[in-house]
């Protein structure tokens, strides 16, 4: 079985089981019971295989838990999967971005070290039953999140609007038709913001 997960960062019940998403070692999904063991992973190709802090991720379901989307902090790759954890679609995002990094050997692990100038891909994703919602950056951190982009499950890409401030977080109503943001005022205390979004065909 694989190793104990080194960082879980939401749990989420489907059926009788449950799915843990973090950074891990080897892949972002893993299926666990209540006590926390692993019992299976859910197979993803990593962007970069055994750089396991390049490989971070956020998650998202659809609100039947039919389906889920996995996007990267390093990479412009979405993964679509199905709620048996089958992948069935893989897209790149519109918006290319530059990862610039070293890694140094240890006698466990390989230390990676972002340079000043590496740009981060998506910081959050948000579902509805319509659509993904992205919260991107490409810039480099810690700068938040000014472009929201939105794609069909099928993995098409819908649109794109930029924001009057950078976000950390997003969600969506479940008509798809108000954006909640989180953000950090000038005063550096963390704000919900919110705002009405264009009708997407």
């Amino acid at each position: 079985m694989p190793a104990v997960p080194e960082r879980t960062n939401c749990v989420t019940r489907i059926g009788d089981g449950l799915i843990a998403h973090g950074l891990y070692d080897d892949t972002p999904l893993r299926v666990i019971d209540s006590t926390g063991r692993v019992l299976d992973i859910i197979d993803i190709p990593e962007p970069y295989p055994g750089l396991t802090k390049l490989n971070e991720s956020s998650f998202a379901w659809s609100p039947s838990k039919r389906r889920m989307v996995v996007v990267y902090r390093n990479a412009r790759r979405m993964d679509f999967l199905n709620h048996d954890g089958m992948r069935y679609g893989s897209i790149q995002g519109p918006r290319p971005v530059q990862v610039l990094y070293t890694t140094v050997d240890h006698p466990d692990h390989d230390h990676v070290y972002f340079s000043q100038q590496s740009e981060v891909s998506y910081l959050a994703v948000a579902a509805t039953k319509r659509f993904v919602y992205t919260l991107f950056s490409g810039l480099p951190a810690p700068h938040p999140g000014t472009q929201v982009q939105i794609y069909g499950w099928n993995g098409d890409f819908k649109a794109e609007y930029a924001l009057d401030r950078g976000l950390l977080d997003l969600t969506v109503s479940e008509d798809d038709a108000v954006l909640y943001g989180a953000f950090f005022d000038p005063d550096g205390r963390q704000r919900i913001g919110e705002w009405r979004l264009p009708s997407v065909p």
